[in-house]
């Protein structure tokens, strides 16, 4: 049932304005990956007027809760795609931000098996600085 309302609200919170504080909560409370982590390296690429497509590569420094065996040091990629402006007076769900290299942040992710890579769980919520 978790994992049913995550795809839903996944699919659809794009289609809406900002989420409520509480579903993000729900979001970071039902993801599978909740780690602590550095950045090591960021690689940003335009992929439509207002939108970057975002590659992390991460080092993993503490493990809260995991599904897909993590472990303190382990090295990952993340990859999603962000809005990097909108138009005046836009209104909508917060957007992923852009991390900076050598900075610390916790996060909540999925694994993607398809990609072998990690993807934010949380929306805009995704990453937490430290």
């Amino acid at each position: 049932m978790k994992k049913l309302l995550f795809l839903i609200i996944a699919i659809l919170y794009p289609l809406y304005g900002e989420l409520p504080p509480l579903v993000y909560h729900e979001l970071q409370e039902n993801s599978p990956e909740v780690v602590m982590l550095q950045v090591l390296s960021v690689k940003s690429k335009a992929i439509a007027s207002a939108q970057r497509e975002i590659t992390l590569r991460v080092k993993v420094l503490k493990v809260e809760r995991t599904q897909s065996a993590l472990v303190v040091g382990s090295i990952i990629t993340i990859g999603y795609t962000t809005t990097i402006s909108h138009p005046m007076g836009w209104v909508g769900p917060s957007p992923l931000p852009i991390l900076s290299e050598k900075y610390s942040y916790k996060a909540f992710l999925v694994y993607d098996k398809v990609n072998k890579r990690y993807i934010p769980s949380a929306g805009g919520k995704s990453f937490i600085g430290l």
